[in-house]
């Protein structure tokens, strides 16, 4: 997965340094997530079956000692993965060149770096002659690898709830807290008309999540991505 160095015209030089470097940290997000899935799991294996009694106070603080280094590894997995994406954006932009999205504002690796931008600015490329036609199906190809895997909707919607929800819920509900719904459960008539709606106030809510199917998840992710990483780094534009 690592780029192997080779000689290079000096006009390429920032391209070639720049893919170097990208490739380098790249791996080391895999050595990164590898490890962090596996500490994970190594603390789930500590952890008892039960959620102990709440009176137990000895009980709550020794799970909670095992379950927070758990979720600290996991979550940083789940960071990395994100992180995994945004490199390889960059990676395909400073490897065709540095111009494959608009670079003028301050903020362009925010706001222009973006997944959208970066296939727009590979289909511009084919079309100038730029990028070759098979290049450019190896890589739009690679990169859809992460989006095929059977269990990545578990995954996707546990990232989403980390990055712009309260902390989603994992194997304990009562290290967890909850936003009431707004808009409740319907209560419909025999025609499927809304009567009413149904509000579990101050109920405790079930756990979102169960490591062992998210731990899968994660896992058939960082497969997919070394896969696509593979497919990258054997394509000599993106591997200088």
């Amino acid at each position: 997965m690592t780029a192997t160095p080779r000689e290079f015209d000096i006009v390429d030089y920032f391209d070639v340094h720049n893919s170097q470097s990208l490739w380098l940290e790249l791996s080391n997000l895999v050595r990164g997530i590898e490890y962090d899935l596996e500490i994970a799991r190594a603390f789930k294996s500590l952890e008892p079956a039960q959620e102990p009694s709440s009176e137990d106070d000895s009980a709550i603080n020794n799970l909670y000692f095992l379950h927070n280094r758990k979720m600290n590894a996991l979550d940083r997995a789940v960071y990395e993965i994100v992180k995994v994406q945004e490199i390889v954006n960059r990676l395909i932009h400073e490897s065709l060149g540095g111009d494959l999205v608009d670079t003028k504002k301050n903020d362009w690796e925010r706001n222009q770096l973006t997944r959208d931008n970066v296939e727009k600015g590979l289909e511009a490329k084919r079309t100038s002659g730029a990028l070759s036609q098979s290049d450019f199906d190896v890589i739009t190809a690679a990169l859809q690898l992460p989006k095929k895997t059977p269990h990545e909707s578990v995954a996707l919607t546990y990232r989403r709830k980390l990055m712009h929800h309260i902390h989603p819920s994992l194997d304990y509900a009562i290290f967890f807290s909850s936003l009431e719904s707004r808009e409740g459960e319907a209560i419909t008539d025999a025609s499927g008309k809304v009567t009413g709606r149904r509000y579990g106030l101050g109920a405790r809510p079930p756990v979102q999540y169960q490591f062992v199917d998210l731990y899968a998840s994660l896992a058939e992710s960082l497969d997919a991505i070394v896969s696509m990483l593979q497919k990258l780094s054997e394509i000599e534009v993106l591997s200088k």
